[in-house]
């Protein structure tokens, strides 16, 4: 806990005072804003929560919803992280993006535009303090606010984002539907196909093998084949 609060300790700090000189055609991740929820969303990774209470959702296919608190859909962002990555509000709002392969944390005003970008090594002492944020960050499956509750409720099938209010009352922000559904089917039945294609490989070397005999069990001598 000490070491997860001073990475968020040091990153209020850089939100702050380190910033990087940016032009403003610069566009990395190749990040398009999104004016409507991306219907296409895999797994939800984690969430986040701004000074405001606005609610953020990041995907594991690069795509990021932010919510108001009172559910309506805010803005969202679509880029290109190449690899895993990790997201989280800075003191002010802009919504950061730390990807496993890159160099740079990448920070982004609600329009898409780049306000700062940050060295990881100005923002991690050491490769364990790196693997520490990036875990704990994957794991933000609930944020407890003033009055509620941010939470994801999952199965193996269905994931929801609720707001759960001290006297019980929901809000559902982010429902997966079947999507996921969906996606569990396509995954199992790639298992299974290549689960075959494996074993009709085994088959036919068994096969192959059978089909050899050696004389006076010597390896140089003629081989029956079958007809």
């Amino acid at each position: 806990m000490k070491i997860l609060a001073r990475i968020f300790f040091s990153m209020f700090i850089l939100s702050i005072f380190t910033i990087t000189t940016v032009s403003a055609q610069e566009k990395p991740l190749d990040l398009v804003k999104l004016d409507e929820e991306y219907e296409a969303t895999l797994f939800a990774v984690g969430i986040m929560v701004d000074r405001n209470d606005n609610v953020g959702i990041y995907f594991d296919n690069d795509v990021i919803h932010v919510y108001h608190p009172d559910g309506t859909f805010y803005y969202g962002f679509r880029f290109n992280a190449k690899g895993s990555y990790v997201s989280d509000f800075d003191a002010v709002g802009n919504v950061m993006i730390a990807g496993a392969r890159q160099d740079n944390i990448y920070c982004f005003n609600p329009d898409g535009d780049l306000v700062r970008k940050t060295p990881k090594e100005a923002m991690f002492f050491n490769y364990e303090e790196e693997s520490d944020y990036f875990y704990n960050r994957q794991k933000s499956q609930k944020v407890e606010c003033e009055g509620f509750t941010y939470v994801f409720r999952k199965s193996f099938w269905h994931k929801q984002l609720v707001k759960v209010m001290d006297d019980g009352t929901e809000i559902v922000f982010y429902d997966s539907g079947v999507s996921q559904i969906i996606l569990l089917l396509v995954i199992i039945v790639g298992l299974l196909l290549l689960f075959t294609l494996g074993f009709v490989v085994i088959i036919k070397r068994m096969l192959r093998q059978n089909r050899e005999y050696y004389l006076n069990g010597e390896p140089d001598t003629v081989k029956l084949k079958w007809k």
